[in-house]
């Protein structure tokens, strides 16, 4: 069992993902919005199937999962991003914010594939209420708009590897800068993809645990 798993106990995890082929998981996604508002939160990454597709699916072939087992998908939405991993064998829970916020599909779609889904909320300089996982990933965040300073940064990175062994994130961000007030030593671990155009161009971050603690060690 890797060291950054949530809880001793297999049972877990054990009988709670839903197997489902690629067809019929996207034939139950565009059950749960049949009748739905195309502006209802959450339609549209499933109407828009192959553009969200691709992205998530580029995600995961970006991110590094060796010695991943286990992953917490902060933002978790509609959860195509779980089921991907699912299909690389991570062991997967997501996060989102309040169901009042985020309306009901998102739960519903998470409940297709049987993923335990967790409220949590990432503010500055306040500690994540969060088990512990092998990796934080996270795509089109918001969470980081809210940060105002370096030492925002600093403090959620600091306490994400509190929990997680490995940061991947994919931010809401494609400009030719890193996203605001972003500290030099968190920026060498971000790049901005050449030749790619959306969904995929966006900056990205991957760090470890055991690279960090070295920034902090040289500090």
């Amino acid at each position: 069992m890797a060291d950054g798993t949530h809880c001793a106990s297999e049972n877990r995890w054990n009988g709670r993902y839903k197997r489902l082929t690629l067809d019929e998981y996207k034939t139950k996604l565009f059950d749960v919005i049949r009748g739905r508002g195309k502006l209802e939160r959450g339609v549209k990454y499933i109407r828009h199937w192959d553009h969200h597709w691709l992205e998530k699916n580029y995600v995961v072939d970006t991110v590094n999962l060796d010695g991943i087992e286990t992953a917490l998908d902060v933002g978790t939405g509609v959860g195509v991003l779980a089921y991907v991993l699912q299909q690389k064998g991570i062991r997967v829970e997501g996060s989102d914010i309040d169901e009042e916020t985020t309306g009901p599909i998102f739960k519903q779609c998470c409940d297709i594939i049987g993923m335990r889904r967790h409220y949590l909320k990432i503010e500055p300089q306040k500690p994540m209420q969060v088990g512990n996982y092998d990796l934080f990933i996270a795509t089109r965040t918001e969470f980081d708009r809210q940060f105002q300073s370096e030492a925002d940064w600093l403090y959620f990175v600091n306490d994400c590897f509190k929990h997680f062994k490995r940061i991947f994130v994919k931010f809401n961000v494609a400009s030719k800068s890193p996203p605001p007030h972003c500290p030099p030593e968190l920026i060498k671990y971000m790049w901005l993809p050449r030749g790619l155009g959306k969904p995929r161009r966006a900056w990205y971050l991957q760090v470890d645990r055991s690279q960090w603690q070295e920034e902090v060690d040289q500090s």
